[in-house]
Order: structure tokens, then C-alpha cells, then sequence
């Protein structure tokens, strides 16, 4: 294979996309990085922010019937909690009716849970610098594996946390592309098994 592809739910509009393409292909290029220096021939990647849930799927389908020599992976949210040790990411999806993935390999399907905002309250540190003075660290979820806690929590935690600053309260589309982009990946790997999985995956030789 010559490289693979992640169709990534996010991004909104156009602009939104772009924004959001760069940011995630330098935070998950930037988890890749010690591999490389080892001297190990990693797949490049390339990602297609596609806006909605459903866009996503459709052109991550298109592009596992097209398939020449790109692998693709598909990288949406759970939008809520699920049992690593008991359910793959293609059975939750039907399980939850988010979407059928049963023409493509579960090795392809890939989850943020249980959105990327788990993954964004990872490293404290880079909101911090981020948002500056104002910024309340301690309203951060202090749990070990952040996918235990629910979508609606970590928002509340992120809105506490962001609210005295100059930027005011976390706004995904503004937000999420810088913080993603300074963000220590290794950081998300240790408190998201979802995140570590797939850099597992794209860490496979080429």
C-alpha cells in the first residue's frame, strides 16, 4: 500500500474542513515521529475532514469499493460510551444504528470516544498555553480514561475551564484545529484507547 487515507468526521463548511484536515494530520503525523526516527518505513497519510457523520461514511464506503493501492480508514465520533473488550467499532456503530460499516474490514473502522473534544481535554498543558490567563485547569476531568466520561460532561468541563479567558468559552470550529496542533499525542494515547488504537494502526509498516 502507498499510503492511506482517514475520512474524518468534522469540519463544517469548506473553510472549517481545511482548518481541520491540517490540524489533524499534524497531531497524528507528530504521534508518528519516533517510529520514523527509528528508521521504520511508515505509510504517509492524508486527511478528508468531511463534515457530517453520514458524508463520511458515504465516501469512506466509495473509496473501500474503489480501493487500488491506498488503504482507507474511517474516523467518526461514538457520541457515547463503549466496551472495548466486548464490542468492535462496526458492531457498536449497527448496535447504535449510527451507520452499517459491514463492507469494510473492522481494522478500517476507527471511533473518537466519545468525541474529539475527549481526546482535546487530554493535555491540560496545551490548553493552558493556549487560552492563557483565566484558564481553570482544575475544571478538567481528572479521570484516567477520559471515555468513561460522557460527551455532555466534557462539555460542561471545557465551557468552566474556558470561560474567564480572553477567548471566552471553548468554540469547537475556532478552537479545536489550534489546540489539535499543539497537543502532545502521546497524552491522548494514554487516556483514550480509541486515539491509541489508531495510531496503532497507522503505525503499521508500509
Amino acid at each position: 500500500m502507498t499510503g492511506t487515507v482517514i475520512y474524518f468526521e468534522g469540519g463544517g463548511k469548506a473553510e472549517g474542513r481545511a482548518q481541520l484536515r491540517k490540524a489533524m494530520e499534524r497531531f497524528l503525523d507528530g504521534g508518528r515521529e519516533a517510529a520514523a526516527r527509528r528508521g521504520k518505513p511508515i505509510r504517509p497519510i492524508r486527511v478528508v475532514a468531511c463534515g457530517s457523520r453520514t458524508e463520511a461514511l458515504k465516501r469512506f464506503r466509495r473509496a473501500v469499493e474503489q480501493q487500488g493501492e491506498t488503504a482507507s480508514l474511517l474516523l467518526i465520533d461514538s457520541e457515547g460510551p463503549m466496551d472495548w473488550d466486548r464490542e468492535t467499532p462496526g458492531a457498536f456503530l449497527a448496535r447504535t444504528k449510527a451507520g452499517s460499516v459491514s463492507f469494510a474490514g473492522d481494522e478500517a473502522v476507527h471511533l473518537m470516544v466519545q468525541f474529539m473534544e475527549s481526546w482535546i481535554v487530554s493535555d491540560p498543558e496545551a490548553l493552558e498555553a493556549y487560552y492563557g490567563k483565566g484558564f481553570r485547569r482544575k475544571a478538567l476531568p481528572a479521570a484516567r480514561d477520559l471515555e468513561t466520561v460522557a460527551k455532555a460532561d466534557i462539555d460542561r468541563a471545557l465551557g468552566a475551564a474556558t470561560k474567564s479567558t480572553a477567548k471566552r468559552r471553548y468554540h469547537k470550529m475556532r478552537d479545536a484545529p489550534a489546540l489539535l496542533e499543539r497537543m502532545d499525542p502521546r497524552l491522548a494515547r494514554r487516556r483514550c484507547h480509541g486515539c491509541d488504537r489508531l495510531f496503532r494502526t497507522l503505525r503499521a509498516p508500509a
